[in-house]
């Protein structure tokens, strides 16, 4: 005796309409249920889901733009009499610039440290258990610790140079002499 139900997978699923109508007219089948349409859905909110992270990830970048050529021009500000009486003394600029630049490259530096570290956490304590069930459903990638470990330089690079040339152009703007 056959089951109450088939299901059936496709070698090449774009063909699913011509599969569909053949197997309607049989005898003895009452319907062909074609999940398709909800597949498309999932993806189109994974699709918005992934569009509204990279806007926030665009707001936070932003964000930390704005916040390092605050922090580069606070240390500035606090310290223009010690960059005066440098300058009066013949420093070049590069001289009385660069700890600056260094500084806001260093705390990049270590809030990308922080931020891996963080992913890390983030993958071990809740990110298994909360995708399980799209991993074995093969709706997305699984995310391994050799992905972070990959991002990593990339995180380390974009934040340092980040740092560097907001700091640079901070300076450049807020620094005239």
């Amino acid at each position: 005796a056959f089951p109450a139900s088939f299901i059936v997978k496709l070698d090449n699923p774009e063909q699913h309409k011509g599969f569909d109508a053949a197997i309607v007219g049989q005898p003895g089948v009452l319907n062909v249920l074609n999940q398709k349409d909800l597949i498309d859905r999932l993806f189109a909110v994974l699709d918005g889901l992934s569009n509204a992270a990279f806007a926030v990830a665009l707001v936070q970048a932003i964000g930390a733009v704005l916040l390092i050529a605050n922090m580069v021009q606070v240390a500035a500000y606090t310290r223009r009499t010690e960059i005066g009486i440098m300058r009066l003394v013949g420093a070049s600029r590069w001289y009385t610039q660069l700890p600056f630049l260094v500084e806001a490259m260093l705390a990049a530096f270590i809030g990308v440290v922080i931020s891996i570290v963080g992913l890390i956490l983030v993958r071990a304590l809740f990110l298994e258990n909360a995708l399980n069930q799209f991993y074995q459903a093969n709706l997305i990638a699984r995310i391994d610790y050799a992905d972070i470990l990959y991002i990593a330089p990339i995180l380390l690079f974009v934040g340092v140079a980040m740092a560097g040339v907001t700091g640079y152009v901070t300076l450049r703007l807020y620094v005239r002499r």
